[in-house]
């Protein structure tokens, strides 16, 4: 019954909204949209390019989030955690708005970051890890917003780097294998960052070299 409510919900709003399409792999199934940004993306980081970036998005609860940025000057990195609530409304008055370009109408719906700086080490095994996920099944993407995302029964997750200049983004839905065990670790990361507590870095650090590279 659920999952049949789901489909009359989406079919009626397929006539305003872009959705993405699936591809089944052994990560789980990969979103893909025409190389465009989604709005919850511009929401929750803008149009800069950060360091490594991350989202989990679970059907009719709060978005989590987190980007790691690297201050150039100083050599330092920090971690930023985000919760977002009521982000399908939200995205949902952005797509009606006259203009979907403009940066203040994503900026009045932006959360207030929670910001930890964290060292190199744990910053560059992080990012490493999304990156090899990202090589499994990464998609280029355009900076113009144009998608909404809904997720239907079950989550998604994103992940986002910039390598050589170029932005690399790869959204899973349900994912599995190493894509589920980085986002667990990824969301036990800004669980704690939310509850006030800096990451405990060998911890995480310890965990993310466990993740099985197989499958």
């Amino acid at each position: 019954m659920k999952k049949t409510l789901f489909l009359l919900i989406a079919c009626a709003l397929s006539t305003q909204f872009s959705f993405s399409q699936s591809v089944d792999n052994s990560d789980g199934f990969d979103l893909y949209d025409a190389k465009a940004e989604t709005y919850l993306d511009r929401i929750l980081f803008g149009d800069t390019r950060i360091f490594a970036e991350y989202i989990y998005s679970p059907s009719f609860r709060d978005v989590l989030a987190f980007r790691i940025v690297k201050d150039r000057c100083r050599e330092t990195y920090t971690l930023q955690v985000f919760r977002l609530s009521n982000s399908q409304e939200k995205m949902r008055e952005i797509h009606q708005a006259s203009s979907t370009t403009a940066p203040e109408l994503y900026r009045k719906y932006s959360p207030k970051p929670k910001s930890f700086e964290v060292s190199e080490r744990f910053a560059v095994e992080l990012r490493g890890e999304m990156t090899a996920v990202l090589m499994r099944g990464f998609k280029p993407m355009e900076r113009t917003p144009g998608v909404i995302e809904v997720v239907s029964d079950g989550e998604s997750a994103t992940f986002r780097c910039v390598v050589d200049g170029e932005l690399w983004a790869r959204r899973i839905h349900m994912p599995k294998n190493r894509a589920l065990q980085l986002s667990d670790i990824c969301n036990k990361i800004i669980t704690d960052a939310l509850k006030g507590r800096k990451p405990n870095e060998a911890k995480y650090i310890k965990l993310l070299r466990e993740i099985d590279f197989w499958p």
